[in-house]
């Protein structure tokens, strides 16, 4: 019993992914509304702001198909990487994190978008309306953010704001096989230990 469990426990360690506990998942970017304010959607911003978020802007086009991979621990998100289109056009994601547990205030992450710069976001507030937060119990979250710093009204550039649900990703055929020959392998140990 002792090599089984020594045996399982070699495989899931070499399954998991470097960087201890975080689960893999996809981040689907989807459509609705927040407080009044609908999402998905990729705008420039440059004419109003209403407590560090950008809400107005020419040049407004939705985020029509997207899909994101990231590590996810809690209610933080690392490795953040993948694509969406708005307007007719794909944007690859080429890096971010994310941590929703962020001092109100303060950055709590970002994405890197090729061709659009690098989207920031703060854990801000406008009244109970406008939020950057995720739900761990249902997995949808809601992002909006903008490429230069909420204070300077004279700053211009691209404003984003996501909707999205977190779900486990589908294992990879490596991991999936990793764990079946791991499987048969304890299952051989087994056998011979009590033969």
């Amino acid at each position: 019993m002792r090599r089984m469990l020594q045996g399982l426990s070699l495989v899931v360690a070499l399954a998991l992914p470097a960087g201890a506990w975080a689960v893999p998942v996809t981040l689907a970017i989807n459509t609705g509304s927040q407080g009044g304010m609908s999402f998905s959607f990729l705008h420039s911003a440059d004419s109003c702001e209403l407590n560090g978020f950008w809400r107005c802007g020419s040049n407004i086009n939705a985020v029509t198909a997207g899909a994101l991979t990231a590590d996810q621990s809690g209610i933080a998100f690392s490795n953040i990487q993948g694509s969406f289109s708005a307007g007719g056009t794909t944007y690859a994601v080429t890096g971010g994190s994310l941590d929703f547990g962020a001092a109100a205030g303060t950055v709590l992450g970002h994405l890197d978008v090729t061709g659009l710069g690098t989207f920031t976001f703060y854990n801000l507030r406008h009244g109970t309306q406008i939020a950057n937060t995720f739900d761990a119990a249902s997995g949808t979250g809601f992002l909006w953010g903008q490429t230069f710093a909420p204070s300077s009204v004279a700053q211009k550039g691209w404003g984003i704001d996501l909707g999205f649900t977190a779900a486990p990703a589908i294992p990879e055929p490596n991991a999936a096989l990793l764990f079946g020959v791991g499987g048969l392998i304890v299952l051989r140990r087994s056998r011979r230990s009590k033969a």
